[in-house]
């Protein structure tokens, strides 16, 4: 369960930069946001549905299921879109 506590700590870690420092640009400020939410969404999930710290309702319990892949699928948009949000002020100059 050490993996856990890792992306727990990268979260903390990815909010007190949210928190004690943010890039002026807006868009940048943006993209941070969105990627701590989506590491906190990762993390969550996996404590949720990998541990089972919380029960998991039937519909999300098989590997395979529609809505435990678009949680999945949230959590990475969340952390692409907001990689693109913070990187882009560097690309654009």
């Amino acid at each position: 369960m050490w993996s856990a506590w890792v992306v727990w700590a990268v979260s903390l870690a990815l909010l007190a930069i949210c928190v004690a420092w943010l890039p002026a640009k807006p868009m940048a400020a943006a993209g941070w946001w969105l990627l701590t939410g989506g590491v906190l969404l990762g993390g969550g999930l996996g404590l949720w549905l990998w541990y089972r710290v919380l029960p998991v309702p039937r519909a999300l319990d098989d590997p395979y299921a529609a809505g435990r892949w678009w949680l999945i699928g949230l959590h990475v948009g969340l952390i692409v879109a907001g990689w693109g949000l913070a990187a882009a002020p560097l690309i654009g100059g």
